[in-house]
C-alpha cells in the first residue's frame, strides 16, 4: 500500500467518525426518550447517569467498529503515567474543593441527609462523564483528525488543536443568552480554560495509545471538584458555565485564575508534544499502516543484494635496505683457536649467556666450564706493560747443570710462577707498579 492508498483510506476513515459522532448524538437523545420514559426527575442525578452511561456505550461501541479493542483498554502503567503528568491539574482541584469546603461551612450551609448515596451516585456519574467525553473527543474526533492530517507533524499538531477547541465549545451552551460582553467573555474564557485542559490530555493519549487513563484521570479530576456541592450539600449538577448578573465578574476572575494555573500544563504538554516530534495516524489506521510497513520491508528482501566489493588487503611495504645492526655480525663461527684456553671459567648458577644485536639463540652456560669443554665466551688477554715482560726464565749456571726452560709465560708482577718460589735466584721484582 503506498502513500497514495494511506492517504486515501485515512479520508475514509475521517468520514466514518464523522458519522460515528451522529450516531453517538442519536444514542444521548435515545438516552433522553428512556429518562422520559422511565419517568426519572430531570433534577435527579440518575438522569445525568443514564445518559452518560448509555452514550458511553455508544462511544465505545463506535470506537470499537473503527479501532478494535486496544484504543478502548486500560493498563495500569497507562493509569500512573497520566496521573504523574497530570498530577498539578489534580492538586489545583483539591486546592478549590478545599475552598469550596471552607466557604460552604463558614455559610452555615448545612449537610445533605443522604450524602452517602449521593457521594455513590456522584461517583458513579463522574465515571460516566469521564468515559462519555474522552471516548468522544479522544477517541473518535482526535483520531478521525489523525487519520486525515497525521502523515506529518504539523498535521498532528493542527489534529490536536482542532479537537480541543472541539471540546471547549462543547462546554458552552448553545442555548445561551449572550445579553452583554460579559456573557461573551466567559464563554471564551471557558473555551480557553477546557481547550488548555484537552490539549494535555490529547497528548497523554499520544503518549499512551489508551483511553483507560485518561478517562479516568478526567473522572476523578470532575469528582474532586463537583463533590463538595453535589454529593454533601445537596446541590443540582449545574452545568452553566456562562452566569448573568452580579455572578459574571466573579466567574471570569475565577476563569482567569484557572487559565493561569493551566498554563504550566499547557507549556509542558507543547514541550513533550514537540521532543517527540509525533507522526502517528492514530488508532484507526494502524492496521493499513502495519500493513505498509510489512509490504516496505517484504520489497526491501526482496531486492537483489548488491555484489560484494573485493576486499583489499594492505601489504607491508618492501624493505628498501637491509637492517642495520648496532654490533658486528660474524660471517662465520668461532672456531677452537678463537678462545684462551682457561684452567677453570666459574659462572653464576642459571646465568645465560645472550649474544645481543647477532640473532644468537640464548646458550646456557654450566657453573664450571672446564679446559676439556672449549669455554663459549672469548677471553681477551690481559695487559702487561713492557718493563713487566721479562725472558724466559732458566735455572742459574752455578747449579752445574744445563739450562732449562721454567716457563715460557711471561711474568706478571706480583704472581709466583708455576713451579717455582720467590727467593729462589731470581731477580728483584720492580716496584711502583
Amino acid at each position: 500500500m503506498d502513500e497514495k492508498s494511506l492517504t486515501r483510506k485515512g479520508r475514509i476513515k475521517f468520514l466514518f467518525a464523522v458519522l460515528a459522532l451522529g450516531a453517538i448524538a442519536v444514542a444521548e437523545v435515545l438516552a433522553f426518550l428512556v429518562v422520559v420514559f422511565l419517568d426519572i426527575p430531570y433534577e435527579s442525578l440518575w438522569t445525568d447517569i443514564v445518559i452518560e452511561t448509555l452514550g458511553s456505550l455508544a462511544a465505545i461501541a463506535m470506537v470499537l467498529l473503527l479501532s478494535g479493542r486496544s484504543l478502548v483498554s486500560i493498563s495500569r502503567d497507562d493509569v500512573a503515567y497520566t496521573f504523574r503528568f497530570g498530577w498539578w491539574c489534580i492538586a489545583i482541584s483539591i486546592v478549590l474543593m478545599i475552598l469550596e469546603l471552607v466557604w460552604s461551612f463558614e455559610d452555615g450551609t448545612p449537610i445533605a441527609s443522604d450524602w452517602p448515596v449521593r457521594l455513590a451516585e456522584t461517583a458513579v456519574l463522574c465515571v460516566g462523564i469521564g468515559v462519555m467525553e474522552e471516548t468522544v473527543f479522544r477517541g473518535v474526533v482526535l483520531n478521525g483528525l489523525l487519520a486525515l492530517l497525521g502523515s506529518t507533524h504539523k498535521g498532528v499538531v493542527r489534529a490536536i488543536v482542532i479537537t480541543s477547541v472541539l471540546f471547549g465549545f462543547a462546554h458552552v451552551d448553545v442555548t445561551t443568552d449572550f445579553v452583554d460582553g460579559l456573557s461573551v467573555i466567559q464563554a471564551l474564557l471557558k473555551i480557553c480554560q477546557t481547550g488548555m485542559y484537552s490539549f494535555m490530555l490529547c497528548v497523554i493519549m499520544l503518549r499512551t495509545h489508551r483511553l483507560g487513563g485518561v478517562s479516568l484521570f478526567h473522572g476523578f479530576d470532575d469528582f474532586v471538584l463537583v463533590m463538595p456541592s453535589i454529593a454533601l450539600f445537596g446541590e443540582a449538577l449545574d452545568t452553566e458555565y456562562v452566569v448573568q448578573g452580579d455572578d459574571a465578574l466573579p466567574t471570569i476572575m475565577y476563569y482567569l485564575v484557572i487559565i493561569a494555573l493551566y498554563l504550566p500544563f499547557v507549556i509542558k504538554s507543547g514541550l513533550e508534544l514537540r521532543r517527540g516530534q509525533d507522526v502517528t495516524r492514530g488508532a484507526f489506521m494502524e492496521k493499513y499502516v502495519a500493513q505498509q510497513q510489512g509490504q516496505a520491508r517484504l520489497a526491501a528482501a526482496s531486492e537483489p543484494a548488491a555484489p560484494a566489493m573485493p576486499l583489499e588487503v594492505p601489504t607491508a611495504p618492501a624493505a628498501s635496505s637491509p637492517v642495520q645492526y648496532d654490533v658486528p655480525v660474524p660471517t662465520t663461527p668461532p672456531t677452537a683457536s678463537d678462545y684462551k684456553p682457561l684452567e677453570t671459567l666459574v659462572v653464576p648458577d642459571a646465568a645465560h649467556v645472550t649474544p645481543e644485536g647477532i640473532g644468537m639463540p640464548v646458550m646456557p652456560v654450566a657453573t664450571a666450564v672446564s679446559v676439556a669443554t672449549v669455554a663459549q665466551t672469548p677471553v681477551a688477554e690481559p695487559f702487561i706493560p713492557a718493563e713487566a715482560q721479562v725472558a724466559p726464565v732458566t735455572s742459574p749456571a752455578s747449579v752445574g747443570g744445563p739450562a732449562s726452560v721454567v716457563s715460557d709465560t711471561p711474568s706478571i708482577p706480583g704472581s709466583t710462577p708455576a713451579g717455582a718460589s720467590r727467593g729462589a735466584g731470581l731477580p728483584p721484582m720492580p716496584k711502583g707498579l
